[in-house]
């Protein structure tokens, strides 16, 4: 392992305290897996699961509620993986839903209007993707703008790119239904064909984090991204990849909604953005504590579903549901941000860079 590694892993993670050779018993090493600081999220699904079920006995205890919340949500967590690779190199990508729109509605307005082969078609909207992609790099890698606005901005521009194609309307036809349509209607032993791409995604994310050095890198860049520049890793370049295949990725979550509904419109994405961001923000606050990860963006979608469907079940007025997403959030981000900060005060990351930098840099150069 290189100095850039070992420095990148001492960013990454809590300090080493001595301990003995023995690792600690099982009961231990399982009491800590399954304690409410690190799986919370599973404990009020299972509490919220309980109480939907007693307030709407006749509806919610059943196995198509749970085909149902898996399949409706299913292009949600699609949506919330993507921005896992930004949010790990410390930027926001605001325009993630935007794109989703912009390839769907590029997909019908070729298919549609044009005759376009629907795989052509969707190689054409990946072009768009990757255009937005890029377009994010120079706002926020080159030209240092905050990513919160750069990518904010760089969404009213995919909007109005959204309007020149579509003319402002919902572009549907018989052309989007056939084989453009099993993309994502299709069904495998009951679950509709998203899911299987959401569970193929979080298993590729979640092994670039846990086993490769760039998912290390990634981590270390967001949690002290001047820490991880003097240990030699190219925190602007990794930036730049996460925004590009953020984009990537969006791009093909909008060609998959588009053929769930049928349809190419300017705002099918833009109910994902809120959604996508608690549950990626929650998701960091189980299992890894204070890191963007797969499997919990994957619970905490699952408790988000849970709870809206669970909702409409009971009959509960419209407003709740915002409500409920939105109390998620705002613990979510502030139990996020408590981890990130002891991670990084355990670390000492930021009390001791400027003592180690120089002796840092010079290793590294080396």
């Amino acid at each position: 392992m290189s100095i850039s590694d070992d420095v990148t892993e001492v960013a990454t993670t809590a300090p080493i305290t001595p301990t003995s050779n023995s690792r600690p018993p099982f009961s231990k090493r399982l009491a800590r897996s399954l304690s409410v600081r690190r799986i919370g999220a599973v404990y009020v699904l299972i509490i919220i699961s309980i109480i939907f079920s007693f307030w709407a006995p006749t509806l919610f205890p059943r196995w198509a509620t749970v085909l149902q919340i898996v399949n409706s949500n299913a292009i949600g967590a699609l949506a919330a993986l993507t921005l896992i690779f930004p949010l790990s190199a410390g930027v926001f990508d605001l325009s993630e839903a935007y794109t989703m729109s912009l390839t769907g509605v590029v997909v019908a307005y070729l298919v549609v209007n044009h005759n376009v082969p629907f795989w052509l078609a969707i190689l054409a909207a990946m072009g768009f993707a990757f255009f937005v992609g890029m377009l994010n790099v120079g706002v926020v890698v080159i030209m240092k703008i905050d990513s919160f606005i750069g990518t904010l901005a760089t969404g009213s521009l995919v909007t109005a790119l959204i309007a020149l194609v579509s003319g402002g309307n919902t572009i549907a036809g018989i052309q989007l239904f056939g084989g453009f349509a099993k993309v994502a209607q299709g069904k495998f032993l009951g679950f509709v064909y998203p899911v299987w791409y959401a569970l193929v995604l979080a298993i590729i994310v979640w092994y670039i984090f846990e086993y490769t050095a760039f998912g290390r890198r990634l981590y270390a860049t967001g949690f002290n991204k001047r820490a991880a520049r003097l240990a030699g890793v190219q925190t602007d370049w990794l930036q730049a990849i996460t925004l590009i295949v953020g984009a990537m990725l969006a791009g093909l979550v909008g060609i998959v909604l588009a053929s769930f509904i049928g349809a190419g419109s300017g705002d099918i994405g833009t109910p994902y953005l809120l959604t996508s961001f608690a549950a990626v923000f929650l998701g960091a606050t189980q299992f890894k504590e204070g890191r963007f990860n797969a499997l919990g963006t994957i619970i905490a979608i699952l408790l988000l579903g849970t709870g809206e469907t669970g909702l409409t079940l009971a009959n509960a007025p419209s407003w709740t549901l915002s409500a409920f997403t939105g109390v998620v959030l705002i613990a979510a981000l502030a139990v996020t941000g408590l981890q990130r900060r002891k991670v990084g005060f355990s670390a000492k990351v930021e009390t001791t860079e400027e003592s180690h930098a120089e002796a840092t840099e010079i290793r590294v150069d080396k």
